[in-house]
């Protein structure tokens, strides 16, 4: 509508956006081991994934972020607290973590230093595939020529740098050893559980039957099965067995200075440690056994069933009394088995499907072909499973169309349950979920009264403009992010009360519930309370021709398009 157009254009002052900037060193969170500033809070936005990054904007999004953070720093002091810096297993987790870190730097050396391209090899191959550059000369096409080459080089320097590396380091895979195992079995493993499957001249590069069963075990559920596969398996043994190698020669050339690899040691640490610290506050302490998966399915049976449904054949009329001599007349039919007076009630009757019937009615308060209608799905399913007749008739009500209605129950599909051994292994994985956050949230607090946490949300609050607040609730618009663009409005109302900002931007929030949110209510309590605080102001018209739109007094809007 235009009026909408001219009220924004009206409300609305464009310009360009400039981001107030807190301070790096602002504290934003402080415990009793240290604090969490700024600079860290942005840190911790960037390593999350790009695309949810924007979640974190608005400032419930970043008191959300601190919370997180808070949340992760805590778990990580109380790894320290149980001395997980120094736990050998966590110390085996992180060099078996950061082994493809050192494989990835170690690969960009190889390609940078050892893999060199003269400008005679790339003539070489320009002049031996002239008909993939026509019309060009050696000088013009030489980048793209190189595009093409380099991958062909890359690849036979590593197939024989890698067979090189076998043969330095004596490598031998005894698959023989690998045919009998069953992973889920530990008495195929216990027999054999020290036998190398992996010799090398190297004895860090050696591995025993255990080793493999602890890697199995460590897998995602989804992985295990493809491992379980010999030819799968073997492949990714090989592809382990590569990466230890890289990784010890890439230990030779001093790889554990590069910075890359110091600085994905320090987070990969980290996060293992934190991972160790919730396992032993959440996961170790869930007890989930046979006997309360039991009790769960006993008492969730509802849950773990196909849904009912019923079908049934309804009447309905405009008129009342001509329902009340419809209804007596199917009831009769019914008793006597009167079809064709039944289909003569049928034929006058208001619905149009066929032969009145309406199938599959479950209990969601809605009725198909009609729409939603609360009352009609109660009656139909007023009647308990199994005590359905066909000749029993409803009573007559009123339908959500305005139409008086009654019906009979043709078909009563009942709920069947799924069998508890086919149900058991979604119900103990909702269990340990359910219970994980109950854990989880009980941990959390713990730690936070145990570290002495305190957190500084207000120290988040980037205060701008009253310009740069209204552009940016613009761009939150166009990005539909509605109750981002109503935090900037609410901002505009606390920090600006001049009758003039607070005044346009009371006017903007009431505008986006009422067309854009579709909350009538909240729209109309606002722009009555922009009436009775500016009465005189440029926009009261404006607010209460809204308002009399929303109570549907007055078409106006329409009428000055």
């Amino acid at each position: 509508m235009k009026i909408r157009l001219l009220i924004i254009m009206a409300v609305l002052i464009v310009v360009a956006a400039i981001s107030a900037e807190i301070a790096p060193e602002t504290v934003l969170a402080k415990y009793s081991e240290g604090q969490i500033t700024m600079e860290d809070f942005n840190q911790g936005l960037s390593m999350r994934p790009v695309m949810e990054q924007s979640r974190y904007h608005s400032y419930e999004g970043k008191v959300n972020l601190l919370n997180e953070l808070c949340t992760e720093e805590m778990f990580y002091q109380e790894a320290l607290f149980l001395g997980l810096a120094n736990d050998p297993g966590i110390q085996k987790k992180v060099t078996n973590q950061i082994k493809s870190t050192y494989y990835t730097e170690y690969l960009k050396y190889l390609k940078n230093n050892e893999i060199k391209i003269t400008d005679e090899e790339l003539y070489e191959y320009f002049l031996e595939n002239l008909d993939e550059y026509p019309g060009v000369t050696f000088d013009e096409s030489k980048m793209m020529v190189e595009k093409k080459y380099r991958p062909q080089v890359e690849k036979d320097f590593f197939e024989k740098f890698d067979v090189d590396l076998w043969q330095n380091y004596d490598i031998t895979i005894h698959e023989d050893l690998l045919d009998s195992l069953d992973f889920n079995d530990q008495s195929t493993i216990d027999p054999i559980a020290d036998q190398k499957y992996i010799t090398s001249n190297d004895p860090e590069i050696e591995q025993t039957i255990a080793d493999l069963k602890e890697l199995y075990d460590g897998l995602p559920n989804r992985n295990k099965q493809s491992f379980l596969r010999k030819e799968s398996r073997l492949n990714s043994i090989k592809e382990m067995t590569k990466m230890d190698l890289y990784y010890h020669e890439s230990l030779k050339k001093g790889f554990n200075q590069n910075p890359v690899v110091l600085e994905t040691l320090s987070l990969v640490k980290r996060y293992l440690m934190m991972r160790e610290s919730y396992n032993r506050l959440v996961t170790n302490q869930i007890d989930v056994n046979d006997q309360t998966i039991r009790e769960y399915y006993d008492n969730n049976l509802e849950k773990f069933s196909t849904k009912p449904f019923r079908k049934i054949q309804a009447f309905g009329f405009k008129d009342e009394k001509v329902t009340k001599k419809a209804r007596k007349t199917v009831k009769k039919a019914l008793k006597k088995g009167d079809t064709e007076s039944l289909n003569a009630v049928l034929e006058s009757s208001v619905f149009e499907f066929e032969n009145g019937e309406l199938d599959h009615i479950y209990k969601n308060n809605i009725i198909p072909k009609c729409g939603n209608d609360t009352l009609w799905c109660e009656k139909v399913w007023d009647v308990d499973y199994g005590k359905t007749d066909q000749e029993d008739l409803s009573d007559i009500f009123t339908s959500a169309q305005g139409y008086f209605v009654f019906f009979r129950i043709l078909e009563d599909t009942v709920p069947v349950a799924t069998p508890f051994d086919d149900a058991k292994v979604q119900i103990e994985n909702e269990m340990r979920r359910d219970r994980s956050r109950e854990l989880f949230k009980s941990a959390d607090l713990d730690l936070r009264k145990k570290f002495d946490l305190e957190m500084f949300e207000d120290n988040l609050i980037e205060k701008l403009t009253p310009k740069e607040y209204f552009t940016n609730a613009e761009n939150a618009q166009k990005k539909r992010r509605y109750n981002d663009a109503i935090y900037y409005y609410d901002q505009i109302c606390e920090y600006y009360q001049n009758g003039s900002d607070d005044y346009k931007a009371m006017f903007m929030k009431g505008f986006l519930y009422s067309e854009e949110i579709k909350d009538k209510d909240k729209a109309i309590t606002i722009f009555q309370e922009l009436i009775d605080k500016y009465p005189q102001g440029d926009l009261s018209d404006d607010a209460q021709y809204m308002i009399d739109e929303l109570n549907g007094k007055s078409n106006v809007l329409e009428n000055m398009e």
